[in-house]
């Protein structure tokens, strides 16, 4: 089946359709974000191919709606949510992988055991989700950089430490904070921050944070 999320290319942000089995057309019955993120960290695959029913997802690249590499796309109740600043991340192609793929491929283990997971997930990972698919969209122009991290998307999947040192380690050389570049290599507890563009934490995950 098809789902609809947030498909932008670099002319225009208005949502397509991602090819992926198991998924419903009705928004309200996509899977929400904790679920997917479930079922994406027991693939020993890693996040480049979080899933078998992501695999039609190629057929999106060929037609140029999605990249290899690039922000992951997202349900639109979500980008609904989006500040300005991250809605910047609608400007170029949403990819399979990115780097926050790498550093979150854990996400389920991080919502487990929470009460509320959306909100949860929109505290302590969307906000650094966010800032590094921007330091990716304002630091990125090398066909390399995109050959490095489908590299470390594989890599993660063996050697999950190593990869998350190269992450921080490409964060830095496009501009990230130093904070940044601390989460990315996962070895501190996640705190809730507010996302890019906002001044304070989420605590209500139907509208966008001032």
């Amino acid at each position: 089946m098809l789902s609809t999320a947030c498909l932008a290319d670099r002319t225009h942000t208005e949502p397509q359709e991602i090819t992926e089995f198991g998924a419903r057309l009705n928004e309200e019955l996509i899977v929400s974000q904790e679920v997917e993120a479930h079922r994406a960290c027991t693939d020993p695959t890693g996040p480049l191919i979080t899933k078998l029913d992501e695999l039609p997802q190629l057929w999106n690249v060929l037609l140029g709606q999605m990249s290899l590499v690039g922000p992951r796309p997202n349900v639109l109740r979500e980008t609904a949510i989006y500040t300005p600043e991250e809605k910047r991340l609608l400007s170029v192609r949403p990819g399979m992988t990115d780097l926050a793929s790498i550093v979150f491929a854990d996400e389920g283990d991080i919502l487990d055991a929470s009460v509320d997971p959306d909100l949860k997930y929109n505290q302590v990972i969307r906000p650094w989700k966010s800032a590094l698919g921007l330091a990716y969209v304002d630091g990125h122009g090398s066909v390399l950089l995109d050959l490095w991290i489908i590299l470390l998307t594989l890599r993660a999947a063996r050697n999950r430490v190593a990869a998350l040192e190269q992450v921080a380690r490409i964060a830095a050389t496009l501009g990230a904070t130093p904070e940044l570049v601390a989460v990315a290599r996962r070895r501190q507890p996640l705190r809730p921050t507010p996302p890019p563009g906002a001044t304070t934490v989420v605590r209500d995950r139907t509208a966008p944070p001032a």
